[in-house]
């Protein structure tokens, strides 16, 4: 039940889901040009979430998850390439 009302809610709100085997797998651009995708997906088997995000930037990227939607205790995962060297960090946001 919980999937097919998932699925209900992301169809409400034009984010058609992928289906394949036991993998659910979404994307969604978040900007009008089309240089921000964010997918994601849902192994079913696995019992796991997993993110992907593809860019196109001259600086760096990136994504943030919170359970209200502020930026207040959010996960942060920050990437880039900076003279030559890609780099990341996992962080958490503070008040």
């Amino acid at each position: 039940m919980v999937r097919l009302n998932c699925f209900l809610v992301l169809f409400l709100f034009g984010i058609i889901p992928f289906v394949a085997g036991n993998d659910v797998h979404f994307t969604e651009y978040l900007d009008p040009q089309s240089k921000y995708e964010l997918s994601w997906g849902v192994n079913l088997t696995e019992n796991t979430i997993y993110f992907q995000v593809a860019v196109e930037t001259t600086g760096f990227v990136g994504v943030g998850l919170s359970g209200n939607g502020q930026m207040d205790g959010a996960d942060l995962f920050i990437a880039g390439v900076k003279d030559g060297v890609p780099y990341s960090q996992v962080t958490i946001s503070l008040k």
